[in-house]
């Protein structure tokens, strides 16, 4: 964090009080004549002032985003955080390997990765009763809830521009998507299955995932047919 920035104040703030969870009303009151919210109405503030707690290492964000309060805890952020990387890693495991994963292999290798194994069973758990996977045993399969799910873990941001004919390629693959997510079909040549009622960007997050998914296969079975 740089000195003066918003970051810095509302870090200051959490850490310096004995407070407990902090509801987005208030932080919103405490900070309306901050510099950097100036000229914005309550909604603009609000949703800046939770994409920079969102990115405080020890600031924890409990309940749901309306009723939604923060707090300071070092030691419950980092458990998250951490919580948070394994269950991406998992679904990133199934993704591309196109939607399924053997149970075995894929806890082998989460073990290597993160030696906490009551972490990684624990991010499994969390899957399985969210319903993002769901057990064909000897694999792992992505169910129907993982678009939800992974629309809860920490996020990125990109700003892009387009064109029309992406413009209306990205309506037109709404509509696919809707349609297949419907019929509860999978992803053509994958286990991943569609999402129902897509936003634009679960749409975009679907169309990154097929892509790599079905170029890494291709990718595969073309330098085994070179071996």
């Amino acid at each position: 964090m740089t000195a003066n920035n918003l970051a810095t104040r509302l870090h200051n703030y959490f850490s310096t009080s004995e407070m407990g969870p902090v509801p987005m009303s208030v932080i919103i009151a405490q900070f309306r004549d901050d510099p950097e919210l100036d000229g914005m109405d309550t909604s603009r503030a609000s949703r800046k002032l939770r994409r920079v707690l969102s990115g405080l290492d020890d600031i924890v964000k409990i309940g749901d985003k309306r009723g939604a309060a923060y707090v300071f805890d070092p030691t419950k952020a980092h458990e998250k955080s951490m919580g948070s990387h394994i269950e991406e890693t998992i679904l990133l495991h199934h993704l591309f390997n196109g939607g399924r994963y053997t149970t075995d292999n894929l806890i082998e290798k989460l073990n290597q990765d993160f030696p906490k194994k009551d972490a990684v069973n624990k991010g499994l758990n969390n899957l399985l009763q969210a319903r993002a996977l769901k057990l064909e045993p000897p694999e792992t399969v992505l169910d129907s809830g993982f678009w939800n799910y992974s629309g809860l873990l920490p996020r990125g941001t990109t700003s892009f521009s387009h064109t029309g004919t992406a413009r209306r390629s990205m309506e037109q693959l709404e509509e696919l998507l809707s349609i297949y997510g419907k019929e509860g079909k999978s992803l053509p040549g994958t286990f991943i299955p569609a999402p129902t009622n897509p936003s634009r960007s679960m749409a975009i997050e679907t169309a990154l995932v097929f892509t790599v998914t079905r170029l890494k296969s291709h990718l595969n079975e073309f330098l085994q047919s070179k071996s």
